[in-house]
């Protein structure tokens, strides 16, 4: 007997979706950084806070980490490109490398988040604020 057709049945065993976020116009981005601190965890310095936003859509920016030396700030950190949908998210980043092995001093620490509306850094705010460190 020979056979002259041949058929079989495919089922997917794992599908993938990829959200899509689409957004016209400008929108105003309300949102609050809060819980600033700097910290030491196994010989390594970080910052951690919580980047909370209260308006829709995309939020997106840089961190920086200043300590505060009377009038002059030094940069201690950075975080490039921190991005967020979710209402509240708290961020952590290692600071920079010079730092790694020895503990911050105490003294004044300043975190500063620049959101880039629309992606344009220029169009964006800057917020700011501080901790002390004992």
């Amino acid at each position: 007997m020979k056979i002259k057709k041949a058929a079989f049945n495919l089922k997917a065993l794992i599908a993938i979706a990829i959200p899509v976020v689409v957004s016209t116009g400008e929108k105003e981005k309300i949102f609050e950084i809060s819980n600033f601190k700097v910290f030491n965890k196994e010989n390594q310095n970080y910052f951690s806070v919580d980047l909370i936003n209260k308006s829709k859509g995309f939020l997106y920016g840089d961190f920086n980490v200043y300590q505060k030396q009377g009038s002059k700030k030094i940069l201690v950190g950075a975080a490039i490109g921190v991005s967020s949908y979710i209402p509240k998210r708290q961020v952590s980043y290692a600071l920079l490398e010079e730092s790694t092995g020895q503990m911050l001093p105490s003294g004044n620490y300043e975190l500063e988040f620049i959101e880039y509306s629309d992606m344009n850094r220029e169009k964006g705010q800057t917020k700011l604020t501080s901790f002390t460190k004992q």
